[in-house]
């Protein structure tokens, strides 16, 4: 037998005991929520706040409608990263209403370590923000949404998630 063609059986029979990349990646694919009982140890908490993370913990509570120097509006949010790599991670957020239907704009960044914090066990990364797919404010104000982050590290980790369930205000002058 050739020695390529011995390689490449070896190879074979080497991957086909150890399973492929996607069989671990969706192993750990859960929300990566440390107390779901997930198999991922590294996961994302969503929260708001332009200067310093705020974390959003209990089902509805209020986050800020911001109306944006541009004419839309718009919330901040901010994320707290466990056991993750920073630099080139994507963060996506989304707002929908309790029936799934998007209430936002697309919002994506990629991360850089320059551009976040560590605090205690985790990075800190503050001053994004999700802009509302609507005309005035009076279109969202009140009404009970369900925030979302996925952080992707782009096939170092398998991506995570979270989301909350907030009412929109306009509690700030």
């Amino acid at each position: 037998m050739p020695w390529l063609s011995r390689l490449q059986c070896g190879f074979f029979v080497l991957f086909s005991a150890c399973g492929s990349v996607s069989d671990d990646v969706d192993a750990s694919s859960d929300s990566g929520d440390p107390d779901s009982g997930s198999v991922a140890t590294h996961y994302v908490e969503l929260g708001t706040g332009q200067e310093r993370f705020v974390p959003v913990t209990d089902v509805g509570s209020r986050v800020e409608l911001v109306a944006g120097f541009q004419g839309g509006f718009h919330i901040d949010v901010a994320v707290r990263l466990y056991d993750m790599p920073v630099d080139g991670l994507v963060l996506r957020y989304e707002v929908r209403d309790l029936d799934g239907t998007v209430r936002s704009l697309p919002a994506e960044y990629a991360l850089r370590e320059s551009r976040a914090t560590r605090e205690g066990d985790a990075w800190v990364h503050t001053g994004n923000f999700v802009q509302l797919d609507i005309r005035v404010a009076s279109d969202v104000i009140g009404d009970t949404v369900v925030l979302a982050v996925e952080a992707d590290p782009l096939g170092r980790l398998a991506p995570v998630t979270d989301e909350v369930t907030v009412t929109v205000a306009d509690d700030e002058p």
